[in-house]
């Protein structure tokens, strides 16, 4: 186990780096990754998560919960795949930066604030239409929010990727 305490931080920049070991974060988790890597690892307290990189953090499970997650650069894909929706879940309020994204087949059970791109599934991966879901407020901050589908265009039952947002909604 790693513990992170308030006012200290540990940093990732590779998966091996982790192993196996749960992280209980008071403090601050930073992931900073140039690559592709699947936290598998369980992630949970009142800390931080910060994504860092230009690479791409994938959770396909509900393993990570933090007070606040912050992504500063590269992408934080939730549930990359279409069946992996109703597993991947993050548990956190989500700050997205202006070089940075969300996106993918799975959710979020907190608020998100958008200064940069929330991508739906079939967007992000080319796979399958399917839904990402906000369970919480959506506030898009900033000019450069953006908020990015893919939809067939043939008919009012053509495939479309989804977004729901049970909270209220701003920007």
């Amino acid at each position: 186990t790693f513990t992170t305490n308030t006012g200290t931080t540990l940093t990732a920049t590779e998966q091996n780096q982790l192993g196996t070991a749960t992280i209980d974060n008071s403090g601050t988790f930073a992931v900073d990754t140039a690559g592709l890597w699947t936290l598998d690892n369980t992630v949970s307290g009142s800390g931080t998560l910060v994504k860092q990189g230009t690479g791409t953090v994938q959770l396909e499970a509900n393993n990570a919960s933090a007070g606040r997650t912050r992504i500063e650069n590269g992408l934080l894909l939730i549930g990359g795949e279409q069946g992996s929706a109703s597993l991947a879940n993050l548990s956190s309020d989500v700050s997205i930066g202006e070089d940075g994204a969300l996106g993918g087949y799975g959710s979020v059970t907190g608020n998100v604030t958008n200064r940069g791109n929330l991508i739906m599934g079939h967007a992000l991966t080319g796979g399958g239409h399917g839904q990402f879901t906000i369970d919480g407020d959506y506030i898009g901050s900033g000019n450069d929010s953006t908020i990015i589908f893919n939809t067939t265009l043939d008919g009012d039952s053509s495939s479309t990727d989804m977004l729901r947002i049970t909270g209220d909604t701003d920007g």
